[in-house]
């Protein structure tokens, strides 16, 4: 019998089996007049086994065993069986796995090929930073941005705003006396570590009508003060544009005083580790709220007076 198949007995039968086979070695064969070959052996030794042992669900047991012993074979053969349905499910899920893998791997290359376009970085005039979008991360300084990066790659720049026109906030009363406003409510760049691309602008932009417009972000309909009516994305200053109409008189008064003048957008974001930090790859509008200190310096109103 091979070595191999032994392997699955258990302690005590390939005890019998070596010893046997030990036994058996350098004698005479009766029957045959010559010393035993090992094949000679081996049968003797597997002979001597199966005198003992007996296969039963997949596994070697005493013939003479009890009971107890039955039961303890029947429960480790149900416990193979358990072990095999695990390991497919695992199998399972390691596809899935992969699949994500390379669905991540897919939207991550997207956000890369992205940002190939600012592959020659300008520095910003205030504080030397090197740039990678809008407005600068360390001193949050606008500057002008070009279409094309590269023919400003080797140029010092000179201590200038970025040109963005004022977007004239016209007050107007509607027949149930709201008060009317426009402005920016977010425009390309870092805010509070995270990067939003105006891509994903221009994704978010039509999910900010309806919205709520409430006090500095809070919860609860008392904050509420009156109601985003439209929304769009400007490519020009990358940029997402509002109107809203404010029917909460304290928030009229706070806003036509210039007490406020900033807004911010509450919006539920998903990103993604790129060589640029975590960028945002998707997301939704829930609110907008006025603010007296907004992340985005450049989301402004201004109230024109009639």
């Amino acid at each position: 019998m091979p070595v191999a198949s032994i392997q699955g007995l258990p302690d005590r039968a390939k005890n019998i089996f070596e010893s046997t086979m030990r036994s058996l070695k350098g004698k005479m064969n009766p029957r045959t007049g010559r010393i035993f070959t090992d094949e000679e052996r081996g049968q003797i030794a597997w002979s001597a086994v199966k005198r003992k042992f007996r296969m039963q669900g997949g596994v070697w047991v005493p013939i003479n065993q009890n009971l107890g012993n039955t039961i303890f074979a029947q429960t480790v053969l149900l416990q193979n069986m358990k072990l095999k349905e695990l390991q497919k499910k695992e199998k399972r899920n390691v596809l899935v796995l992969n699949r994500l893998k390379k669905e991540f791997g897919e939207l991550k290359s997207k956000v890369e090929n992205s940002r190939k376009q600012y592959a020659d970085h300008p520095i910003c005039p205030s504080c030397n930073a090197e740039l990678n979008h809008v407005i600068c991360p360390e001193c949050t300084h606008h500057i002008p941005f070009p279409e094309s990066t590269q023919q400003f790659s080797k140029q010092k720049f000179s201590k200038v705003r970025y040109p963005i026109e004022k977007l004239t906030v016209t007050e107007e009363l509607s027949e149930n006396g709201d008060l009317i406003i426009k402005g920016i409510a977010l425009q390309e760049g870092v805010y509070k570590g995270i990067f939003y691309p105006r891509e994903v602008l221009e994704k978010i932009a039509p999910t900010l009508i309806g919205v709520p417009l409430r006090f500095d972000h809070l919860k609860g309909i008392e904050s509420i003060g009156g109601k985003v009516v439209e929304s769009v994305y400007d490519s020009a200053r990358r940029a997402i544009l509002f109107g809203a109409k404010i029917f909460d008189d304290k928030a009229k008064r706070l806003v036509k005083e210039k007490l406020i003048d900033s807004v911010s957008i509450g919006v539920e974001v998903e990103t993604v580790n790129s060589t640029n930090g975590p960028t945002v790859y998707s997301g939704e509008a829930k609110e907008l709220s006025l603010v007296e200190d907004p992340a985005c310096k450049t989301c402004k109103i201004e109230i024109v007076n009639n």
